[in-house]
């Protein structure tokens, strides 16, 4: 593939001859009067020339072709990133950003190609409308392990990228099928996000709901990923074999936190978050400004604590290549009541096979 070159079109000589001209017409006494302009200029152009060094090595890595109008305004966009990503990091916060695939995206472009939580409602009358049966008592002493990690376990399969789509629904649900059958029965499933796509009650890659996708599988259980490979977006619906199938799914009580915790401890479980503050994560426990307007799926698995601040571990499905190997740790709020960090105690779901 070739790959364009990102070159920063200035005209040296009519620069300098605009100074000089100025300086002629105002004599300076001073030399350093004369000198500013010139090494303002100078390393003006020699911050421009790295950025654009930058973005030209980033457009390789990342395989991304631009020419023309559309280079200029990606290596802009590159560059306001940049500079958001360097001045956090200076900052020593609890969690580090990076340069990473959506760098070169404005935090619009982000949140449509690649957020794609929607609870709008179905319509009464549609048949395939959820019946939510919520569990856990809150006059029931639970007893709750204080750190839990299902990767350690051997219960969370690979890191998926769900690309340029917002099937995040999709992805999160099949991350929590194939958690859950792991754990009951050892089967290690690489289970078929396109299925759900193509099937299920949603909007496809602008949108869904984990409920939704759940109570699809409910109906129709999961084809394996190979019989139904991915393509990041809808098509018909086609029949499968499926491999894997829920015998029924759970929300865990709206906004209590002991209630996720407990549930977060037997298995993973499907929440929806305000992730728009996630976009160049690195690593650390994320306490990026978030609101309980959600906008993408995800699975927790797990919850932790280091130097004192508690976090949940999440998996994500935007590739191994983001974050720590494709997860998150988001800070965990304890409060007994409210939203918790970014709307995640809003509506959480499990499945059980």
């Amino acid at each position: 593939m070739l790959i364009a070159s990102a070159t920063l079109a200035i005209d040296p000589p009519l620069k300098y001859t605009s100074i000089f001209a100025e300086c002629r017409a105002h004599p300076v006494h001073n030399m350093h009067d004369l000198l500013l302009p010139l090494l303002l200029l100078s390393a003006a152009v020699s911050i421009a020339a790295d950025m654009d060094l930058l973005f030209s090595r980033y457009m390789k890595e990342y395989h991304k072709t631009y020419v023309g109008d559309e280079l200029e305004y990606r290596r802009q966009v590159f560059t306001k990133n940049y500079e958001m990503i360097q001045e956090h990091n200076a900052k020593n916060a609890s969690w580090t950003m990076e340069v990473n695939k959506f760098t070169d995206l404005t935090d619009e472009e982000f949140e449509a190609q690649y957020l794609g939580f929607d609870d709008s409602s179905p319509t009464p009358e549609d048949p395939t409308a959820p019946d939510i049966e919520e569990m856990f008592e809150s006059n029931i002493v639970y007893r709750i392990p204080k750190s839990v990690d299902w990767r350690e376990k051997g219960m969370v399969t690979p890191v998926k990228d769900q690309k340029r789509c917002g099937s995040c629904w999709a992805f999160a649900t099949v991350a929590a099928v194939e958690s859950a059958m792991l754990i009951k029965y050892g089967k290690n499933l690489s289970l078929s996000e396109q299925q759900l796509l193509d099937c299920a009650l949603s909007a496809g890659c602008r949108g869904g709901e984990p409920s939704w996708a759940l109570n699809y599988v409910l109906k129709h259980g999961l084809c394996s990923e190979e019989q139904y490979p991915y393509d990041a977006k809808r098509q018909q619906c086609h029949r499968c074999s499926k491999v894997a199938s829920v015998h029924s799914y759970y929300r865990v009580k709206p906004l209590k936190y002991a209630a996720l915790m407990y549930y977060v401890s037997r298995q993973p479980v499907l929440v929806s978050i305000d992730s728009r503050g996630l976009k160049h994560y690195k690593s650390g426990i994320s306490s990026a400004p978030c609101s309980a307007l959600r906008n993408h799926a995800v699975l927790i698995v797990g919850y932790g604590q280091e130097n004192g601040h508690r976090y949940w571990i999440v998996k994500n499905s935007w590739g191994a290549d983001w974050g720590e190997q494709g997860f998150f740790r988001l800070k965990r709020v304890s409060s007994s009541k409210g939203f918790g960090k970014c709307g995640i105690r809003i509506a959480p779901y499990f499945p059980v096979v």
